[in-house]
């Protein structure tokens, strides 16, 4: 129903007032920090005996005036009188993206509810995280057979013929419709997917793991919210000496390295022409390549010895760094050049944050490249990074419960030239067989990063298992669990599961994996909820690391507090899991 006449709006408000559960869904002018103002609301509640199946309310506040003039819009003040709703505590609140759609409300001065809400997009990925596509209206055509989403496409059609950054110029009466099939699709999959966790083997543990998924959305919202102050002028400076550097060595090669066609000539083409390498494994045949694409990316070029094959690959580097970074970072921040990611809990199978416009789990470490120069703290702040040490490794042990592992890191050791004296083998390379093994590396991926034979890697694969009987049981289990219950667990109670047989050897990874992700979300909302004393901000999560600004009139106690924080694992899992602390800016 569209909500455009006083009388209408107050109905609204009483059977609201009546409902135990609503739906709620927003409509806005962008997507974007800078471009996300209010439209309008849209609000659903269950079946009703009084009312018709899942009624719908649709109140218009930031539309345009239409061709003829004419506002149908309720008066922004009429915002007020939804306030009650919000703040029953009795009120349960359904919501799919519910971290975008709190946004827009709070800044439309609405507050959060206080009661108990639930996202249908993080309730699925936590029932099934291998549907691939968490939308609404992809969730709603595989599980309710719904067509909406050709609605949504009508919509989009008009959208585009009226112009606009978002919906502010489709009428009220149109939107409407398409902003009711949301609710009710929102209230549709909620009873269903709360049927199937009710089935599932996390029944037990859903409601005090969807506390901390609640508690973990909002704690990002706030990251995402506060953002991340970029020095833009820097940035322009590096993408012109990027793109310098790019034209001098496109002349000295004489090609454009990013066309693939030249750049395959150049490599595996007869001399003089070309270098003569022999092609790596050939991909998907395109009209270029017939016969499948060469590989031809960084791994392969690094094994070929050759100054144009180093030119390539600088190339790349300096092409890679201008699009993502030095030039992509300026054209997202906001009008206070602050940049803000978007955290996507649902964007991978194991439970790790991932992030979007832009990607904030990519940025290169230091040293490499000068993506981190570009990093500024607010005034009164420096920026610091709280990085685990090894979390993974340290999460593993105690997994495997192997003895010679939990016993170095107890003592404190080297956990990589530990393995390196029992391996016969150098510390980097130690820790590059660490890491090979905790994700499951076989013995091509031991040739490959070693540059060892096939025998070798045999002789080191097995000396490492004896080192680590522990660790090597732990997989085991691990994959025979993947094999009966078709599911891992972590140590917070959530699951990894499994669609396919070839997955259960990745078993004992992902429980490692998602368990370092949960520790950062425990930290992150522990740093958030329940520490009065932190007076810091947090701006960024990357993988197993945050970005803090501390105030600069007492950073060596914020620091403590960031690091006492942190380190809970510690008294958990009965060995040291330290964090390193460094100043970015």
């Amino acid at each position: 129903m569209l909500v455009d006449t006083e009388d209408k709006f107050q109905r609204m408000l009483e059977q609201l007032g009546r409902a135990e559960i609503i739906a709620v869904d927003t409509e806005t002018n962008g997507v974007t920090f800078d471009s996300r103002g209010l439209v309008g609301i849209v609000f659903g509640i269950c079946a009703d005996k009084d009312l018709e199946l899942y009624p719908t309310w649709y109140c218009p506040f930031g539309h345009e005036a239409n061709l003829f003039g004419l506002d149908n819009n309720l008066p922004w003040e009429w915002l007020q009188h939804l306030e009650f709703l919000f703040k029953d505590p009795s009120k349960t609140w359904v919501l799919h993206n519910a971290k975008f759609d709190f946004n827009v409300l709070s800044e439309a001065g609405l507050p959060l509810p206080v009661g108990k809400w639930y996202d249908t997009m993080l309730m699925f990925h936590m029932w099934n995280e291998n549907l691939f596509t968490y939308g609404l209206k992809e969730l709603g055509k595989k599980f309710l057979d719904d067509d909406s989403d050709k609605e949504e496409k009508l919509l989009k059609k008009l959208h585009k013929s009226l112009g606009g950054n978002g919906y502010e110029r489709i009428p009220p009466e149109a939107l409407s419709v398409y902003a009711s099939k949301d609710a009710q699709l929102t209230i549709q999959l909620f009873e269903l997917v709360r049927d199937y966790i009710a089935q599932s083997d996390i029944a037990e543990v859903f409601e005090s793991l969807w506390e901390g998924a609640m508690q973990y959305s909002e704690a990002l919202r706030r990251v995402e919210n506060r953002g991340i102050l970029i020095d833009v002028k820097r940035a322009q400076g590096l993408a012109q000496r990027a793109r310098l550097r790019q034209k001098e060595l496109e002349a000295s090669l004489g090609f454009d390295p990013l066309k693939p066609k030249r750049l395959a000539q150049h490599l595996f083409g007869s001399p003089p022409e070309g270098l003569g390498f022999r092609p790596g494994p050939l991909g998907k045949p395109s009209k270029s390549f017939p016969s499948g694409q060469p590989t031809m990316d960084a791994e392969f070029l690094s094994t070929l010895d050759h100054p144009d094959v180093e030119k390539i690959l600088e190339y790349r580097h300096h092409s890679q760094e201008a699009s993502f970074w030095y030039e992509g970072w300026p054209a997202l921040v906001d009008r206070n050049n602050v940049l803000h990611t978007n955290f996507k809990i649902h964007g991978t199978k194991n439970s790790r944050l991932s992030s979007e416009k832009p990607n904030m789990q990519q940025v290169p470490r230091e040293g490499s490249s000068a993506v981190k120069s570009l990093l500024l703290a607010r005034p009164g702040f420096e920026l610091w990074e709280f990085d685990y040490s090894q979390v993974e490794l340290r999460l593993a042990a105690c997994y495997g419960a192997d003895e010679n592992m939990v016993n170095a890191f107890r003592q404190g050791g080297d956990i990589h030239q530990v393995t390196a004296d029992a391996l016969g083998i150098t510390r980097q390379d130690g820790k590059t067989y660490n890491f090979s093994q905790l994700y499951g590396g076989g013995v091509r991926t031991i040739c490959r990063q070693l540059g060892v034979t096939e025998a070798a890697a045999r002789r080191l694969k097995a000396a490492f298992a004896r080192t680590y009987p522990g660790l090597a049981e732990a997989r085991s289990k691990a994959t025979a669990a993947a094999e009966g219950a078709l599911s891992v667990p972590m140590w917070s109670g959530r699951r990894r599961h499994f669609m396919w047989p070839s997955e259960y050897k990745d078993a004992f990874n992902a429980a490692v994996q998602g368990g370092g992700a949960e520790i950062l979300r425990v930290s992150l909302c522990t740093l958030l909820f329940d520490t009065p004393e932190f007076e810091g901000h947090v701006v960024n999560l990357v993988h197993d690391s945050f970005w803090v600004e501390l105030p600069e009139d007492q950073i060596e106690y914020q620091a403590k507090v960031v690091k006492d924080v942190m380190e809970w694992p510690t008294d958990k899992f009965g060995i040291p899991f330290p964090v390193d602390a460094k100043r970015l800016a």
